[in-house]
This record gives structure tokens, C-alpha cells and sequence, in this order.
């Protein structure tokens, strides 16, 4: 299924309702991507095809609008050379002064959510963040832009790509890939979750490394005996898994059950911790 973004820059399901010559101003409320892309909503837009964005560094730039899709309300803007200044100096040039304005948005507090790729064995990793915490882990087969618009419904359109808030979270996961780090000390931001799905993911937090519960023990866990089933939902929908560890929970008798990362990467993770007996390959 194609993402919003992924539906605009393809020209299909655009509204296609803006009029020429018409241009409206857009100070907050909207998304810095990493390609130069502004996304926000379309209500804010509505009738223009050009808009003046105000960025946080105080500069003014002017942006042709792609397209606005009407099923999620989101508008996708492209800017000439306002948020990727001196682009004429090459594109060396033009990616440095994108990052610098990503990390000050970051670093000056102007997003509310900052997101960036981190590496691990089984692929490219998308972490996001708020002042909080970390608020979302994403596998490497989600959408990125399929995440960036939950993040934008659910918590804020302020989002910027910068490396700078992930310094810690980056280096825990690394240590903890390679065997070197048996629990997480990063803040998380427990927002996505649900007052049911946190009694359970915090039980589920204090499981040690290399242990294992079943679900209706995690239920019992979380204050609900019998809500073994509702207990699976609330950890296939966990936000930040591998931080929230909710591959240690299996079914009783020590079937793997669901997990939403793929059955594979339960296993690698289980054995990696030592709960589960590295499979022998026959040759």
C-alpha cells in the first residue's frame, strides 16, 4: 500500500483543486524531510499553488506545492533552494547545510519529534523521539514514510531528521547487538501506548535478559489472568521493540508464537540472549 508521500510524488490519488498565482504563508505545523520535502497539512494550503514557509532559522523561502492528498490531509511541498541554500555549489554543499539546519531545529527544541536510521545486523533500524524519550523502534521492512505520518497524527507534524538525539540510544543498541549490554538505560516515551498495553509493556520491560515468560504469565503480570489474548495484542503492537522486550514472551511450552519484526528475528534475538539454543544447519 502506498504511503501518502508515496502517492503524491507518483501524481496518484493528488488533489489537483489548488489555483495558479494564489500563495499562502506557513510558519509552523510542518515537516523537514532529509530530501528538501516539506510535508504539513493541507488545510493550511488550501487553494494555492505556491506557499511561503518561514523557516526556524529565520529565513523565508517560497515552495511549489506537489500535490494534497485528501485521504490523510497531507500536502507535500518542494522548495527551490530555500532549505538546501547554495544548491548552485553542489550537492556536498547543499547536504552539509541540511543537516546543519536539522541539527539546530533539533537542538534549539523548534520539533517536537526527531527521527533518524540506525544500522543493526538485520538491516537499517528508524528510531524516532520527542523531549521524552524514544517513542518509536520501526524494522527495516515499515515504511518510513508509512511512520513519519503516524508520528504526525498522532503526536506532532514538527518532525526533523537529525542524528543528535539518538547519540546514546545508537550506542546502547551497538552494545547490545554485539553481546556487551544486557539492559537499556535510554529514556522512552511511553505515549503510543495504551494504559492496558503499558501494564503490560512494562512487565514485559522487567523480564531479564536471557529469561522468558508465557503469555497468560505476562497477563498475570499486568493485573489480567485471563487476558492472555488481549496481553499478545498489546505486545504485537508494541512500539519500540528490542528496547521493550517483547520477544521474551512465548507461548507456554515454549512455542515462539507472533512477533510483529518476523519469527526469524524473535529467534535471533532470543539466542543472542542465551534463551534459546542456536539451531544446528545440517550439511
Amino acid at each position: 500500500m502506498q504511503s501518502a508521500i508515496q502517492r503524491l510524488l507518483s501524481g496518484a490519488n493528488g488533489d489537483q483543486s489548488l489555483d495558479d498565482g494564489v500563495t499562502a504563508s506557513l510558519g509552523s505545523g510542518f515537516v523537514v524531510r532529509a530530501d528538501g520535502l516539506i510535508v504539513t497539512n493541507r488545510h493550511v494550503i488550501v487553494g494555492a499553488r505556491k506557499v511561503h514557509v518561514h523557516l526556524p532559522d529565520g529565513r523565508d523561502v517560497t515552495a511549489d506545492i506537489v500535490g494534497a492528498d485528501a485521504l490523510t490531509d497531507i500536502a507535500l511541498l518542494r522548495v527551490h533552494a530555500g532549505i538546501l541554500p547554495a544548491l548552485r555549489l553542489g550537492q556536498a554543499q547543499a547536504e552539509r547545510a541540511a543537516e546543519r539546519l536539522r541539527t539546530r531545529i533539533a537542538q534549539e527544541g523548534l520539533a517536537d519529534v526527531s527521527y533518524d536510521a540506525v544500522d543493526s545486523p538485520f538491516g537499517t533500524l528508524l528510531l524516532a523521539a520527542t523531549k521524552r524519550g524514544v517513542v518509536r523502534l520501526a524494522f527495516p521492512e515499515e515504511s518510513v514514510d508509512l511512520v513519519l505520518d503516524g508520528l504526525a497524527q498522532r503526536l506532532s507534524p514538527r518532525i526533523v531528521q537529525s542524528s543528535a538525539p539518538f547519540e546514546r540510544a545508537r550506542r546502547e543498541l551497538d552494545e547490545y547487538f554485539v553481546g556487551k549490554r544486557r539492559s537499556f538505560e535510554m529514556a522512552l516515551d511511553w505515549t503510543l501506548i495504551g494504559t492496558f498495553g503499558q501494564r503490560v509493556l512494562r512487565a514485559t520491560a522487567a523480564i531479564p535478559y536471557g529469561r522468558v515468560l508465557s503469555y497468560a504469565e505476562i497477563a498475570c503480570e499486568a493485573g489480567s489472568p485471563r487476558g492472555s489474548r488481549a496481553a499478545g495484542s498489546a505486545l504485537g503492537a508494541n512500539p519500540i521493540p528490542i528496547v521493550i522486550p517483547c520477544h521474551r514472551v512465548l507461548r507456554k511450552g515454549g512455542a515462539l508464537g507472533g512477533y510483529a519484526g518476523g519469527l526469524e528475528r524473535k529467534r535471533w534475538l532470543l539466542e543472542l540472549e542465551g534463551a534459546l539454543q542456536p539451531r544446528l544447519i545440517a550439511t
